[in-house]
């Protein structure tokens, strides 16, 4: 597929002005209308493969005409440019199979980029219907490399991409991403890594969680051999793996207060010695960390040091939930079922308007992650390439959406469920923290901070006296 046709159908917002000249120049072959007629009369006569067309909401028949041309030509990939678009309309688009649309205020380069990835997408799709490999009819949204990993069309996710395109030059400012369990911490992270000068060294990510506190700082620095008992070879630490790239501190809440001070001078001086060594290796790296704790409540409970706060937050990024994105729900739902249902070699059609419905009015208190997984169940137990509402809702009830939004968040607010499960698992361990830690795979020293950050012994209960008092 050397070079697409395009046909561009212009409108009174003005959206598409120059378009032809721009795209023209880019390689593309570009047919340009103003008329639903005359644009119909070029569909059928020439082999257009990307549709670019305006809207807006003074143009109901014109979306009565996207619609029927996308039913005629179901192989026609369809851009749309519009202005004030609804968000019932956004979600007919998606259910419809649009393959992007783009609000204003936006820029060339958006439409070019959104062109670009729809040319991706159908290189892929000449791959994928080779004989021999069953064919899915999701569009690809965005090519893997940087932050196009980053899937949705809201205007948080368009300021996130904003944020990562502007700290990516600057490569040696420190970053602090926040947000909740599931939301993509780690790939705006990668996504930084990668739109930065540093893209050709490592990018290492640190799960300092999962850490016991008598390692770190062997982790951390590295250490020559014979430096301590069991050191029987020297070791890198994971400064100087990251060195001239970058290094990703998830759960950085979790960092011990004898290592945040530690921490702290390695950020001012950026430079280490490895344990049993007074040799001083010079570093050259970005640190980026990621909590999706309230960084401020540990602060003012002495937990987290506020120096070492300012040092990591010189740039901060926040991913707010799924639920409050909810126009990211069928981008992202596509994006998983094309990955998912290739991976498990099914075929996937497309996925049913009430399903499509269903998702909206969950809550999604496991974010990104859950949608995900939910993905994952709904291509195993389609069988006929068609995803329904039966393959979204779970036996069991917890995808409901009987429950309003503020209900469910009431009921399933991430700190609870996380309560509960630790509350659980140390019922089983009768109340043994050691065992209780290995219930949940991680360390001891992690669940000691995890009960006190939530106060679970006192919270468990409180709980057990209302189910007493109820009972």
């Amino acid at each position: 597929m050397n070079s697409l046709s395009i046909l561009i159908v212009k409108g009174l917002l003005g959206l598409t002005e120059g378009m032809k000249k721009h795209l023209t120049n880019e390689g593309f072959h570009v047919y340009e209308t103003s008329g639903m007629l005359e644009a119909i009369s070029v569909l059928n006569r020439s082999g257009i493969n990307i549709l670019l067309v305006e809207l807006d909401n003074s143009h109901g028949n014109r979306w009565n005409f996207i619609q029927s041309i996308i039913k005629k030509h179901p192989d026609l990939e369809t851009i749309v440019l519009g202005e004030n678009v609804r968000e019932k309309q956004t979600q007919e688009m998606h259910m419809n199979f649009v393959s992007e649309y783009l609000t204003t205020p936006f820029q060339w380069k958006d439409v070019l980029a959104s062109i670009r990835r729809t040319r991706s997408f159908l290189k892929l799709q000449d791959q994928i219907e080779k004989p021999g490999l069953e064919g899915n009819h999701f569009p690809d949204e965005f090519q893997k490399n940087g932050y196009h990993q980053i899937i949705g069309s809201s205007s948080a996710i368009k300021s996130i991409k904003n944020l990562i395109t502007l700290v990516a030059k600057s490569d040696d400012t420190s970053v602090l991403i926040t947000g909740e369990s599931g939301t993509g911490k780690e790939l705006v992270a990668r996504g930084i890594h990668k739109e930065s000068n540093r893209n050709n060294f490592q990018f290492h990510a640190v799960n300092c969680s999962a850490i016991p506190d008598s390692l770190f700082e062997s982790e951390f620095f590295g250490y020559r051999k014979g430096a301590f008992t069991g050191a029987i070879e020297k070791s890198m630490g994971w400064f100087e793996l990251a060195n001239h790239g970058t290094l990703f501190l998830d759960e950085i809440s979790e960092l011990p207060l004898c290592m945040q001070s530690k921490f702290l001078r390695v950020l001012d001086d950026k430079t280490i010695s490895k344990i049993g060594s007074h040799q001083e290796l010079r570093l050259n790296l970005r640190i980026i960390s990621a909590t999706n704790q309230d960084i401020h409540l540990l602060m003012d409970k002495n937990i987290f040091r506020k120096d070492l706060f300012h040092r990591l937050d010189s740039f901060h990024i926040h991913i707010p939930p799924l639920r409050e994105r909810k126009e990211d729900i069928p981008l992202l739902m596509d994006h998983f079922l094309i990955n998912i249902s290739s991976k498990l070699k099914k075929s996937i059609k497309g996925i049913e308007k009430h399903a499509m419905e269903y998702l909206m009015d969950y809550p999604f208190p496991g974010n990104v992650r859950e949608l995900k997984n939910i993905a994952e169940r709904a291509v195993i137990m389609a069988q006929d390439g068609m995803i329904k509402e039966k393959h979204i809702a779970m036996e069991n009830g917890f995808l409901s959406k009987s429950k309003t939004n503020s209900e469910s968040e009431k009921l399933f607010p991430l700190q609870v469920i996380e309560k509960n499960i630790i509350s659980q698992a140390l019922k089983e361990a009768n109340n043994n923290k050691s065992k209780t830690a290995r219930l949940l795979g991680i360390s001891r020293q992690a669940l000691d901070r995890k009960i006190t950050k939530l106060q679970i012994q006192d919270w468990a209960i409180a709980q057990n006296r209302a189910q007493q008092a109820t009972n």
